[in-house]
């Protein structure tokens, strides 16, 4: 398997297994993509992005260069941390994925985390690629929208299943959920949860599972309620997990249904009458399964921690009087989002229809679609989305191409830098403490020579970024936290962080001193809002650091 370190892919330092530009100072791939070869980077080595690099490989042929990008120490990403670990078969697919690296020339980057304060700039990796695809999923689970949802005792279905999987960053310490659970959603992955729980030891021993995990949180549970808007024909659940459930031994079942089935009865009812209908001394099963279908979550009950989750019928109204079901835990399990950021998800119908977010970046599986359809569907997704891929290269429409249009997401040809050392007695200061931190998100950047470095562009006029820098010492008593830059009206405006979401706070006022090859520079002066970022050392009128607007690529 072709696979370079972290040092060597964030770098750009040769590696003889990999197409890696030789030159530290280059963009990733600089060398090969003179060579009229056509370049993708995929971020991303779960299902969706593994598809998509095996799709591009039988569209572009063996001549493409394809590179994985990884954060994590292994691959494979969902198919090995996401899918239940009683599930070989659909783990599986991993030795079908561990062939694009072996034999079809795909290279793989592990360790290597784009975007994010710490890594390649997704901008760097634009830069250095043809095409770059965003494979990276929908990490965290979605919250319910109800009070209580912040309580102690309630988790989301997908922390619980990457913790039972052993997961090396995205888990929890596992603590025993209590006696009573309850499970809110049934589509697959509340059955996953629902199953792990419930088998018994000895049936998962080959699974691979994190058996000290598992037992921790289901020592002392007795009893798990499953809760679903939905009647049994209608939940999302495949009929299969339901089935796997039903044949799990030492469990006893109970049905509640909050409305009527409008039609004949189906399959998951009729399964789910015979699991309930079944003789069962409850007092000798291991565990018991309460099934609530036509009901939905009203409040979570508790002070610090959950004590009850109130239901309602589905069709009742807010003011109705709920059932409380006692439970020490909630898990929610009604799907899956990803906090805004440099890497989506990014708004608009196109990314959704074709993947496609401007030429030259794209999005696969979940970030593409949504939290739906299983390992198999994201195969015909990556299929589709490799052959526009293809047909924007042949077109001409990529950042390499002559006259490309170069706008969009993470994109720095043509964008503007940001250079200020702020204030260099202040930052002399900062760099003598024992905790002083530098973190940076974006296409930002840091040094002690030149301070910060900011790429963003300007319109009209007004320069704005999303990305910034973070300064930080005395355990966050000093901060100055240069995040959503923005320089109009004759000041540097920043995310104001005392204030209310969305508010900006005006940092020093500018005048413009000099204009020289399409740079120019500024004169700043600290602004009285600004006083107490500086814990009140400097006065307002304070003379800060020159600062210098310049064209990308004339600085570099």
């Amino acid at each position: 398997m072709e696979v370079s370190s972290a040092a060597s892919a964030a770098t750009g330092a040769a590696a003889a297994s990999g197409p890696v530009a030789a030159d530290p100072g280059a963009s990733p791939g600089a060398a090969e993509r003179a060579s009229g070869s056509p370049r993708i980077a995929i971020v991303g080595s779960g299902p969706s992005g593994c598809y998509t690099a095996q799709a591009l490989r039988r569209e572009l042929g063996p001549r493409a260069v394809l590179e994985v990008f990884e954060e994590l120490p292994d691959p494979y990403g969902l198919a090995r941390y996401g899918v239940a670990a009683d599930h070989a078969g659909t783990r599986a697919v991993a030795r079908q994925f561990d062939r694009l690296f072996e034999r079809d020339g795909v290279v793989l980057h592990c360790g290597v985390e784009v975007g994010g304060p710490s890594g390649v700039p997704l901008a760097e990796l634009r830069a250095g690629f043809d095409a770059v695809v965003l494979a990276i999923g929908l990490p965290d689970d979605l919250p319910l929208d109800l009070d209580g949802a912040g309580l102690d005792g309630v988790i989301g279905a997908g922390l619980l299943l990457r913790t039972l999987n052993g997961h090396p960053e995205l888990r929890v310490d596992p603590r025993p959920l209590g006696p009573v659970s309850v499970v809110v959603g049934a589509g697959n992955v509340a059955m996953d949860a629902i199953r792990l729980l419930a088998k018994p030891a000895s049936e998962l021993a080959d699974s691979g599972i994190d058996e000290a995990a598992r037992a921790a949180f289901t020592e002392g549970l007795r009893t798990v309620h499953v809760l679903s808007r939905s009647l049994p024909d209608d939940a999302r659940a495949d009929l299969a997990m339901l089935r796997e459930i039903a044949a799990i031994d030492g469990i006893a079942h109970r049905l509640h249904l909050g409305a009527e089935a409008d039609g004949p009865e189906g399959e998951r009812s009729a399964l789910l009458r015979a699991m309930c209908e079944t003789q069962h001394d409850r007092a000798k099963h291991r565990l018991s399964i309460e099934w609530w279908f036509g009901y939905r979550p009203a409040r979570i009950v508790g002070d610090s921690s959950v004590r009850a989750l109130e239901i309602v019928p589905r069709a009742a109204s807010d003011q109705a009087v709920g059932i409380p079901l006692e439970a020490d835990t909630v898990v929610t399990a009604i799907g899956f989002a990803r906090t805004p950021g440099e890497l989506g998800p990014f708004p608009g119908d196109e990314p959704a229809e074709t993947g496609r977010v401007v030429p030259g970046l794209y999005v696969a599986g979940w970030l593409r679609r949504g939290p739906r359809g299983t390992i198999a569907t994201q195969r015909s997704d990556s299929r589709e989305l490799a052959r526009v891929i293809a047909a924007d290269l042949r077109a001409g429409r990529h950042p390499g191409a002559p006259g490309a249009e170069t706008t969009g997401p993470g994109t720095t040809s043509g964008a503007v830098a940001l250079t200020w050392p702020v204030h260099p007695p202040f930052l002399d200061y900062l760099r003598r403490l024992d905790d002083f931190t530098v973190t940076t998100c974006g296409a930002a950047g840091y040094s002690e020579a030149s301070g910060v470095r900011i790429i963003g562009s300007e319109r009209e006029g007004v320069f704005s970024a999303a990305g910034g820098v973070r300064l930080r010492a005395h355990d966050g008593a000093l901060t100055l936290n240069l995040d959503t830059v923005r320089i109009e009206d004759g000041a540097l405006w920043i995310a104001d962080p005392l204030g209310k979401e969305g508010e900006r706070l005006r940092l020093v006022e500018l005048q413009e001193t000099a204009r020289r090859d399409g740079a120019r520079r500024f004169s700043t002066r600290l602004a009285p809002e600004a006083e107490p970022l500086f814990n009140f050392v400097y006065p307002p009128g304070t003379e800060f650091a020159p600062l210098t607007l310049s064209l990308a690529e004339a600085e570099a």
